[in-house]
């Protein structure tokens, strides 16, 4: 899958918020390509104007968005200055992939200003964080501007980018604790961006999900002490995956309210994929001149809504109590991958058209990353106990046995030890892997395979520009398994 970069993510984010804001009738709107101005000096004056309305629009945006995350303002500034269509200030120069490319790019990258600046400000803001304004929050709770994704997503994003490239350099320069350091801020920076809201938590996480891996093809290089160490960032790090009921609860009365409002005051439900269906239509013989459109020669009064029915006020009761179950779903499945459910209730029609299971909008695809990211976990767990072992009896185990920790060595699909074989002076260790994760080229899903950490195809993150390669790295920097 291509991964897409940053300037697509904040683009339709500023567009999102002009649409929503009291200001967006005063703001300019750029020319069409074909239109852009030539001259020299007015190609200048369209970039400060365009630096001008990005600078305005951010302005507005972390205004409305809780102001413990107000100090990673300026790492939007610095993004923004080198990626943005007309603010061609500070051009930032990217390695083709941070896991691939020649180091020397690598390191030009991390090397550049905007990159120095904005990991030195989320490393002091992540270290001087003590909690989101409640006070704010409270006050705001009615807010349905989604600034929280909008915002701390890119930046989470981005984050991810230049920690990843960071890390490849203190690894090619045996610098493993500062690498374990940066992991640590990581994690603390996904439990920071989870606090308000359940949708930005999971992303968080996902931003990580790579990590292990990374990590792993590493391990050659790590002694005892480091062993140790990384095993009790592993816990840390399975624990700050938990999602709090506080945030459940509150997306799960978020999609009440919403998905309520579905249901008419009359008791009638709306057939929305009609609705699109006809606009769609519509749309498309106002193109052809089909269609001619005709303004009414006076607008007629709005009536005042009725209030709602008996009916009405049982089917959204209805609703509520339908996003409740699915909720209880989620709380079990992000709480274990792994449990089986019992089938979904039978529901009405009108009822299966409104609720769907993609909890407030994480649905079965997110729910699989994290399957694999619990099984990335614990395949981490079992190498560095497999090496540290290694290093106390100059042998490798003879079984997973000998490692005396079934609770680390143990396969989260099967419930049995992980695949274990050794051949010589090296290994294999294997999960069973999970059915449904890959999918063939009709988005059929593929039956399980084995998971091996040590294979996985390292990509770069989403702030990184479009790229196409995507090579496993060998522990020896600089070298490229085939």
């Amino acid at each position: 899958m291509r991964k897409r970069s940053l300037k697509p993510i904040l683009s339709v984010g500023l567009l999102l918020l002009v649409g929503g804001s009291a200001h967006a009738q005063d703001v300019p709107v750029s020319p069409p390509a074909d239109e852009q101005p030539q001259n020299p000096e007015q190609i200048e004056r369209a970039k400060r104007e365009e630096a001008a309305l990005v600078g305005h629009l951010l302005d507005e945006m972390f205004a409305r968005i809780n102001p413990a995350y107000r100090p990673l303002f300026p790492v939007i500034r610095e993004i923004t200055q080198g990626t943005l269509a007309y603010d061609k200030v500070a051009e930032l120069k990217f390695p083709k992939d941070i896991f691939s490319s020649p180091l020397s790019e690598v390191k030009t990258f991390v090397a550049q200003v905007p990159i120095k600046t904005s990991l030195n400000i989320a490393g002091v803001w992540i270290r001087n964080f003590h909690g989101i304004d409640p006070v704010f929050a409270a006050s705001n709770k009615e807010e349905k501007v989604d600034e929280n994704s909008v915002i701390l997503l890119p930046v989470s994003a981005a984050l991810t980018a230049m920690w990843g490239a960071t890390e490849r350099i203190h690894f090619a320069e045996g610098h493993n604790d500062l690498a374990f350091e940066q992991l640590e801020e990581r994690l603390r920076f996904a439990e920071i961006m989870g606090e308000t809201d359940f949708t930005v938590k999971l992303q968080a996480d996902d931003t990580l999900k790579g990590s292990p891996a990374f990590f792993a093809q590493h391990l050659s290089a790590f002694t005892p002490h480091q062993c140790v160490r990384l095993l009790g960032i592993i816990e840390h790090w399975k624990a700050s995956t938990e999602v709090s009921d506080a945030l459940l609860t509150k997306a799960m009365h978020e999609d009440q309210e919403s998905l309520m409002q579905e249901v008419l005051n009359d008791g009638t439900v709306p057939d929305r994929e009609a609705e699109a269906r006809q606009a769609t239509e519509m749309e498309r013989k106002l193109d052809a001149g089909e269609l001619i459109p005709e303004e009414p020669a006076f607008e007629l009064p709005v009536p005042a809504p009725l209030p709602p029915t008996p009916q009405a006020r049982e089917k959204r009761k209805q609703v509520a109590d339908a996003v409740a179950e699915d909720f209880i779903r989620l709380q079990t499945k992000l709480r274990d991958p792994f449990a089986a459910l019992p089938p979904k209730p039978a529901r009405p029609k009108w009822l299966e058209g409104i609720v769907s299971e993609d909890y407030n909008g994480y649905g079965e695809t997110q729910l699989q990353e994290r399957k694999q990211m619990r099984i990335r976990l614990q395949l981490l767990d079992a190498h560095l106990l497999i090496r540290r072992f290694r290093w106390e009896h100059d042998r490798l185990p003879r079984t997973l046995s000998e490692l005396q920790n079934p609770k680390r060595m143990t396969d989260p699909v099967t419930g049995k030890f992980f695949n274990y074989k050794t051949d010589g002076e090296t290994y294999t260790l294997t999960s069973a892997g999970v059915s449904g994760f890959e999918k063939d080229g009709e988005g059929k899903p593929l039956p399980a395979k084995p998971y091996d950490l040590m294979t996985v195809v390292l990509t770069s993150p989403e702030f990184m520009p479009e790229s196409d390669v995507a090579v496993p790295i060998d522990t020896r920097e600089g070298s490229v398994r085939p």
